[in-house]
Protein backbone atom coordinates (compact mmCIF):
# COMPACT_ATOMS: atom_id res chain seq x y z
CA UNK A 1 0.00 0.00 0.00
CA UNK A 2 2.60 2.37 0.76
CA UNK A 3 4.32 1.78 -3.00
CA UNK A 4 0.48 2.67 -4.27
CA UNK A 5 0.82 6.31 -2.08
CA UNK A 6 3.82 6.93 -3.05
CA UNK A 7 3.34 6.26 -6.81
CA UNK A 8 -0.21 8.59 -6.18
CA UNK A 9 2.09 11.61 -4.35
CA UNK A 10 4.82 11.62 -6.89
CA UNK A 11 2.56 12.01 -9.70
CA UNK A 12 0.25 14.84 -7.93
CA UNK A 13 3.64 16.68 -7.62
CA UNK A 14 5.50 16.02 -11.00
CA UNK A 15 1.73 17.11 -13.03
CA UNK A 16 2.38 20.41 -13.42
CA UNK A 17 5.70 20.66 -14.42
CA UNK A 18 4.30 17.82 -17.28
CA UNK A 19 1.80 20.16 -18.69
CA UNK A 20 3.38 23.22 -18.24
CA UNK A 21 3.71 25.17 -21.18
CA UNK A 22 6.15 28.10 -22.16
CA UNK A 23 5.17 31.72 -21.41
CA UNK A 24 5.86 34.85 -21.89
CA UNK A 25 8.34 35.76 -19.21
CA UNK A 26 8.66 39.68 -20.22
CA UNK A 27 8.10 41.93 -22.85
CA UNK A 28 10.12 45.46 -23.94
CA UNK A 29 7.45 47.18 -24.11
CA UNK A 30 5.45 45.24 -21.84
CA UNK A 31 1.39 44.24 -21.92
CA UNK A 32 -0.25 47.95 -21.44
CA UNK A 33 2.74 50.21 -21.47
CA UNK A 34 2.37 53.44 -22.44
CA UNK A 35 5.53 55.39 -23.93
CA UNK A 36 6.84 58.83 -24.58
CA UNK A 37 8.98 57.93 -27.51
CA UNK A 38 8.81 55.10 -30.12
CA UNK A 39 10.96 51.91 -29.24
CA UNK A 40 13.43 51.25 -31.83
CA UNK A 41 12.46 47.14 -31.31
CA UNK A 42 10.27 44.69 -29.29
CA UNK A 43 12.03 42.07 -26.81
CA UNK A 44 10.25 38.83 -26.21
CA UNK A 45 11.59 37.07 -23.77
CA UNK A 46 10.20 33.42 -22.83
CA UNK A 47 10.38 31.03 -19.52
CA UNK A 48 12.40 28.82 -21.70
CA UNK A 49 13.79 28.74 -25.50
CA UNK A 50 11.18 28.34 -27.92
CA UNK A 51 10.73 28.06 -32.16
CA UNK A 52 9.52 31.33 -32.61
CA UNK A 53 7.46 30.99 -36.29
CA UNK A 54 5.50 33.82 -36.42
CA UNK A 55 5.54 37.78 -35.17
CA UNK A 56 3.35 40.62 -36.23
CA UNK A 57 3.22 43.49 -35.17
CA UNK A 58 0.14 45.87 -36.15
CA UNK A 59 -0.54 49.82 -36.37
CA UNK A 60 -2.85 51.76 -34.74
CA UNK A 61 -4.95 51.40 -38.05
CA UNK A 62 -4.27 47.54 -37.65
CA UNK A 63 -2.14 47.25 -40.58
CA UNK A 64 0.99 45.16 -40.83
CA UNK A 65 4.55 46.83 -39.86
CA UNK A 66 7.52 45.87 -41.70
CA UNK A 67 10.13 43.97 -39.31
CA UNK A 68 13.18 41.79 -39.40
CA UNK A 69 11.69 38.78 -37.97
CA UNK A 70 12.42 35.59 -39.66
CA UNK A 71 10.79 31.95 -38.24
CA UNK A 72 13.43 29.80 -36.51
CA UNK A 73 13.64 26.31 -35.55
CA UNK A 74 16.20 27.02 -33.23
CA UNK A 75 15.47 27.40 -29.79
CA UNK A 76 16.14 30.59 -28.42
CA UNK A 77 14.76 32.07 -24.73
CA UNK A 78 14.53 36.09 -26.00
CA UNK A 79 14.37 37.48 -29.62
CA UNK A 80 14.66 41.07 -30.00
CA UNK A 81 12.55 41.78 -33.33
CA UNK A 82 13.86 45.30 -35.26
CA UNK A 83 11.98 47.38 -37.44
CA UNK A 84 13.36 50.18 -39.70
CA UNK A 85 10.46 53.00 -39.56
CA UNK A 86 9.42 54.75 -36.55
CA UNK A 87 6.23 53.87 -34.81
CA UNK A 88 3.56 56.15 -35.32
CA UNK A 89 2.00 57.10 -32.33
CA UNK A 90 -1.05 55.27 -31.03
CA UNK A 91 -2.09 51.94 -29.88
CA UNK A 92 0.25 49.21 -31.53
CA UNK A 93 -0.96 45.40 -31.26
CA UNK A 94 1.95 42.47 -31.57
CA UNK A 95 0.94 38.42 -32.39
CA UNK A 96 3.37 35.79 -31.45
CA UNK A 97 3.10 32.33 -32.05
CA UNK A 98 6.26 29.54 -30.82
CA UNK A 99 6.92 25.98 -30.63
CA UNK A 100 7.95 25.47 -27.22
CA UNK A 101 10.41 22.77 -26.36
CA UNK A 102 7.17 20.15 -25.16
CA UNK A 103 6.43 20.66 -28.76
CA UNK A 104 3.28 22.84 -28.50
CA UNK A 105 2.23 25.73 -30.44
CA UNK A 106 1.73 29.06 -28.03
CA UNK A 107 -0.09 32.23 -29.23
CA UNK A 108 0.22 35.27 -27.81
CA UNK A 109 -0.60 38.98 -28.18
CA UNK A 110 0.47 42.40 -26.29
CA UNK A 111 -0.60 45.88 -27.04
CA UNK A 112 1.23 49.10 -26.40
CA UNK A 113 0.87 52.24 -26.56
CA UNK A 114 3.02 55.30 -28.13
CA UNK A 115 1.95 58.86 -27.11
CA UNK A 116 1.20 61.18 -29.47
CA UNK A 117 3.99 62.02 -31.36
CA UNK A 118 4.83 64.85 -34.59
CA UNK A 119 4.21 62.31 -36.98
Amino acid sequence: MKIKQLLMLTTLIASPYLWAHTALENSVPHNGAILNEAPKNIVLRFTQPTKLVKFELLSPKNQAIETAFKPTLQGHQEYVIKFDKPLTSGLHTVFWTLIGSDGHKVEGDLQFTVESLSD
